[in-house]
């Protein structure tokens, strides 16, 4: 799933939030105690340096790093 986020979010830099990521990815909407998935994943990438968070509130919107480009450009190069 990681993946998949980081590679929406590399083709959306800066255009997505969590609620439009998670709309795009059309994720299954499970909660698992009060706290959806999506979130975790998100937090993780962040913490990762793979991605960055800008924006007050609920709805930041998240830009890809260099870090996270260069992972993808490694995972595309290792597929194809």
């Amino acid at each position: 799933m990681e993946k998949e986020v980081l590679r929406l979010i590399n083709s959306h830099n800066g255009e997505l939030n969590w609620y439009q990521l998670d709309r795009a990815l059309s994720y299954p909407h499970q909660y698992v105690d009060g706290i959806h998935p999506l979130v975790d994943i998100i937090k993780d990438l962040e913490h990762k340096g793979l991605l960055r968070s800008e924006g007050e509130g609920p709805q930041p919107r998240y830009w890809i790093t260099d870090a996270g480009r260069k992972l993808i450009a490694e995972q595309e190069a290792h597929i194809g």
